[in-house]
């Protein structure tokens, strides 16, 4: 099935809360936050990380949807000097073998 990769937008905020509540719940030790801290945030709290990954904002942050279902997603922050890839995930679907 096809994969569309494309940068978030700030309505995308209840797509970038499930990725980041399935990310830490399939891989919590990978994140600076815990679940449960993160399920403690309020929409508010989710619509502004959206906006921040979004153009515009302070990070950049790309949404992987399979059939309109988030299904990865990666955040990087830029400097004036470099780029910092801040976190990365894949459901466990969409996973190939490795190498």
């Amino acid at each position: 099935m096809t994969v569309a990769v494309r940068r978030v937008g700030p309505d995308d905020w209840r797509l970038v809360r499930a990725l980041r509540l399935e990310a830490l719940g399939d891989t919590q030790i990978a994140y600076l936050e815990t679940l449960a801290e993160a399920q403690q945030l309020d929409d508010v709290a989710w619509q502004a990380r959206a906006t921040r990954g979004a153009p515009g904002g302070d990070s950049h942050q790309v949404l992987a949807l399979q059939a309109g279902r988030p299904v990865g997603t990666a955040v990087s922050f830029v400097d004036d000097r470099a780029a910092w890839l801040a976190a990365v995930y894949l459901a466990p679907a969409v996973r190939g073998p490795g190498c």
